[in-house]
């Protein structure tokens, strides 16, 4: 039986198109992160370095940002399906 946990944490760029929805820390390494990311050409699921997030940056220079009024209402599948056929988040 496969998991399919819901996000808890919403991830996007202010000055670029990119969102990141994580579910899961490595609890063996806490650099490593688990969920679905989208640069604009449609959503993947992938493993994300957190060091790496942390030097992401847009067309103005800025960071990425949490986003703090995000309350997931899907799984990250229902999210993957929803966000293929849109694009967006």
């Amino acid at each position: 039986m496969e998991i399919d946990f819901r996000p808890v944490v919403r991830l996007t760029t202010p000055d670029a198109y990119g969102v990141w929805l994580l579910t899961e820390l490595d609890p063996l390494d806490f650099d490593t992160a688990s969920g679905l990311a989208d640069y604009g050409l449609g959503p993947e699921l992938e493993v994300f370095s957190l060091a790496d997030l942390r030097e992401v940056r847009g067309i103005e220079g800025l960071p990425i940002e949490i986003d703090p009024t995000f309350v997931a209402e899907h799984t990250l599948k229902g999210y993957l399906k929803a966000m293929s056929g849109q694009g967006a988040l």
